[in-house]
């Protein structure tokens, strides 16, 4: 958490970062304990049994959480953005696949 990952027009914003920047009460250290947690987590269900063995107050639990929910369909739509061509328009000649897909990430 460095201050490098600054957004593009390719890379969506960091969540974690934002939620953490704004976060008082906690040291450096465990702002990038967490940052680096959140970013290990495939989901939020392993981000918060990670969290679950770090001593880390509740309300930046909950919100880097709420973050790690809210990213799942953005993440999924920036990979397949990523696809090579043939892939991608694979996905999009089948929508409902597509959908449920995004759908299940969401979820996570």
């Amino acid at each position: 958490m460095d201050g490098t990952n600054q957004p593009t027009a390719s890379q969506p914003t960091d969540l974690a970062a934002d939620v953490l920047r704004n976060t008082p009460g906690i040291s450096d250290i465990e702002r990038a304990d967490i940052w680096d947690m959140y970013h290990d987590s495939k989901d939020a269900n392993e981000l918060s049994q990670r969290l679950q063995q770090y001593a880390t107050p509740g309300d930046v639990k909950y919100e880097i959480l709420r973050a790690k929910k809210e990213s799942a369909p953005r993440d999924a739509l920036v990979a397949m953005s990523q696809l090579e061509p043939k892939l991608l328009a694979l996905a999009e000649a089948h929508p409902n696949v597509l959908k449920a897909l995004i759908s299940i990430a969401a979820k996570s």
